[in-house]
């Protein structure tokens, strides 16, 4: 750039630095401010730009937080609400429980969401399953900067229920089924493992009222647990080895911890063979409420009758068979047969 110059009468023309004619406003090109002026205006609109996507962040973290928590609650009510009507069904399918659901599924479905409400969308029992949907519109807060005012959350669940076709066996022990349907459920009894039936010998059945000779109603136990981890409906297992004079001491903690409860034990319709080349027909399942037992060096009784204590040499348990309906999902279910233990499990 030309620098500027003058005459004067006085002497020699002056010639300004060009930084002195900047600070003056002169000799710039069309800029005016500090170099940390410009800089400010830059830094307004990364902010400005930051900001969007700030918010975008905080609808992320903050509203999508939020229907996360809403969906939970819905699942808890859906879960609730499909098992509660499940085991209604399960228990009588004539029921106002299971013919009108709805009713049923919105009360579990209230109690169960953090805010008290929530829209029963859908309700549908059939085929032994029960399946209940459930939502709720769940306003925003930062995404409704962005336009989202609100959004939609469901969840949904079905629960089922049936006999039993396999599953675990509590204690690897088995009865036939004319021991519990001889005698009205929930009554108490005992059951000597040297006969067929109780003690008064009233039992008959497939297999002409005789028990498996020399198998004492045990199953075999392969892995010495007391346990079995799948016994099928509709097949035979063979017979234990035990010769019911005694019990494992895996078993007798099993007892210890069952007494009083009710398990799930396996019944069968027919025998064949004798002692560990014999063998069971499982025909299905019931529910069976110990209340003691006795075996050599071990015994118990906790019904309350003395009547039904176990007297040496006799080996037996003594329990309540019961028309039982739990919440498993260990079993694998068929359709309900009447007398025999029902299962509702979660199943989606």
């Amino acid at each position: 750039m030309r620098k500027h110059t003058g005459r004067s009468a006085f002497g020699p023309a002056l010639t300004l630095p060009h930084a002195f004619l900047l600070r003056l406003g002169i000799g710039g090109r069309g800029v005016r401010g500090t170099p940390t002026e410009r800089d400010g205006g830059a830094v307004a609109v990364i902010v400005a730009v930051a900001m969007v996507a700030l918010m975008g962040a905080a609808a992320l973290a903050v509203d999508v937080g939020a229907l996360l928590s809403e969906r939970a609650q819905l699942q808890n009510g859906a879960d609730a609400a499909s098992i509660a009507i499940a085991q209604a069904c399960a228990a009588n399918s004539a029921g106002t429980t299971c013919t009108a659901p709805t009713a049923t599924a919105q009360s579990l479905a209230n109690g169960n969401t953090l805010a008290g409400s929530a829209d029963v969308r859908s309700v549908s029992v059939s085929g032994g399953t029960a399946t209940v949907t459930l939502g709720k519109t769940v306003p925003t807060s930062f995404a409704a900067a962005l336009g989202i005012m609100s959004k939609d959350v469901s969840a949904s669940a079905t629960a089922s229920w049936g006999t039993p076709r396999s599953g675990p066996a509590a204690v690897p022990l088995t009865f036939a089924t004319c021991v519990f349907q001889s005698v009205p459920l929930g009554t108490a009894m005992d059951l000597y493992e040297h006969q067929i039936g109780d003690s008064s010998q009233s039992c008959t059945d497939a297999h002409n009222g005789s028990n498996l000779p020399g198998g004492f109603g045990w199953l075999n136990d392969p892995t010495g647990t007391c346990n079995l981890a799948s016994v099928v409906s509709g097949q035979s297992f063979t017979a234990g080895s035990r010769t019911g004079n005694s019990i494992s001491g895996a078993c007798q903690a099993l007892f210890t911890a069952y007494l009083g409860k009710t398990v799930l034990l396996p019944v069968f319709d027919s025998v064949a063979g004798q002692g560990t080349n014999g063998s069971y027909h499982i025909s299905g399942w019931i529910g069976f409420q110990l209340l003691g037992w006795r075996y050599p060096g071990t015994s118990a009784n906790t019904s309350g009758s003395a009547s039904l204590a176990i007297s040496p040499p006799n080996t037996g348990v003594i329990g309540k068979f019961l028309g039982y309906t739990t919440l498993d999902d260990a079993f694998t279910l068929g359709p309900v047969q009447p007398g025999y233990a029902t299962v509702v499990a979660l199943t989606h």
